[in-house]
């Protein structure tokens, strides 16, 4: 229905990549899998941001 009409938003996954994540991540024994794995680093980061910022990124505020 939206097919070309819509932005692709950033680390956006699809199905089948995120299964093989999940089954690669099942095999190695790992306790949380990340789909992407690139939001491991990207979590990494943003855990050690102050409250404050972290709710206006949360609130969409840094993109207005």
């Amino acid at each position: 229905m939206t097919q070309g009409q819509l932005e692709r938003v950033p680390f956006t996954t699809g199905v089948n990549e995120v299964a093989e994540n999940v089954m690669r991540g099942l095999a190695k024994g790992d306790r949380v899998i990340w789909s992407p794995p690139v939001l491991r680093y990207v979590f990494a980061v943003l855990r050690h941001l102050p409250a404050p910022l972290w709710r206006k990124i949360m609130d969409g505020g840094l993109t207005r």
